[in-house]
């Protein structure tokens, strides 16, 4: 009986510590700890293919764009082109609430980064075009 009770006390333990150090505990819900953990990796990871595949998943929590396209605007001036379009495609598919940091985005020297940006507004097409002829005509713009 003690045995069974020490892996029960245990086995609770484990798991109150695992959402301790997951943030679950302190009012963070998984999403919230899982996007920290992705930016983290994105913004320190020395592979490529990490970031690149934290950039695509990055794009599926359109629920804080806030939060999340700053960093995939800053992931267009990646040095490896994978990752550049991996968040170029992230950005697409949060879709319009990405549109004015994009414009924003216009104005940068790297080219890889503006030719990025371009083609994301090309491919939101017609749905980007109040917001964006809203920016042409605004005299903040450009």
């Amino acid at each position: 009986m003690k045995g069974r009770l020490l892996v029960l006390t245990i086995t609770i333990l484990n798991i109150t510590l695992s959402k301790v150090w997951t943030g679950q505990v302190w009012g963070q819900s998984d999403s919230e700890t899982e996007i920290k953990t992705y930016i983290e990796q994105l913004t320190t990871s020395p592979d490529w293919q990490v970031r690149s595949q934290v950039a695509k998943a990055l794009g599926k929590f359109s629920q804080n764009p806030n939060t999340i396209i700053p960093v995939l605007i800053d992931a267009l001036e990646d040095q490896d082109e994978v990752v550049r379009l991996r968040a170029t495609f992230s950005l697409m598919e949060i879709g319009l609430p990405v549109v004015p940091e994009l414009i924003e985005a216009l104005e940068t020297e790297n080219d890889s980064a503006r030719a990025s940006v371009e083609y994301a507004l090309r491919r939101m097409g017609m749905d980007a075009a109040p917001i964006l002829s809203s920016a042409l005509s605004s005299s903040n713009s450009w």
